[in-house]
């Protein structure tokens, strides 16, 4: 799963370097969520979509467990969501809820024990996106909540 903010030897050394994928989502994620707080939208999009491809790419390689996983893809899909709803791009949000939707029901497949907590999570998704787009540019950063 790839929008393009992670090149692809960026996205090999992450692949082989777990703690190297951690750090990088954290950045990331706290970058972005801080310039989506201060509604630097544009600015927060890169920041937003590194911290998505690396949530997807820690899910892939079991960087951490599992649960956390989902939950830290489905936080960053959440965040990148709002920095698309931010700049008017509802054909992105969308987007991203797709590609998300289909990413964790790949994951109710390996982890049947997690298959209800993942459908809340893709419940969660479209919900957003339906208040993402019914805000338009008038959109407020939602502060994404992860225990991780």
């Amino acid at each position: 799963m790839s929008f393009g903010f992670l090149g692809n030897a960026h996205r090999a050394e992450l692949a082989c370097k777990p703690e190297r994928a951690i750090h990088c989502w954290q950045n990331g994620f706290d970058t972005g969520q801080c310039l989506c707080d201060q509604k630097r939208w544009r600015e927060a999009l890169p920041y937003l979509g590194t911290a998505f491809e690396t949530s997807e790419i820690m899910m892939t390689t079991n960087a951490v467990k599992p649960q956390c996983a989902h939950e830290l893809f489905n936080a960053s899909a959440a965040l990148l969501i709002d920095g698309y709803a931010g700049i008017g791009a509802k054909a992105q949000c969308e987007e991203i809820y797709r590609m998300a939707a289909v990413r964790l029901r790949r994951e109710s497949c390996c982890y049947p024990e997690t298959q209800a907590r993942i459908k809340q999570y893709i419940n969660q998704l479209h919900q957003h996106v339906q208040r993402s787009a019914a805000k338009g540019r008038q959109h407020v950063c939602s502060r994404a909540v992860v225990s991780a």
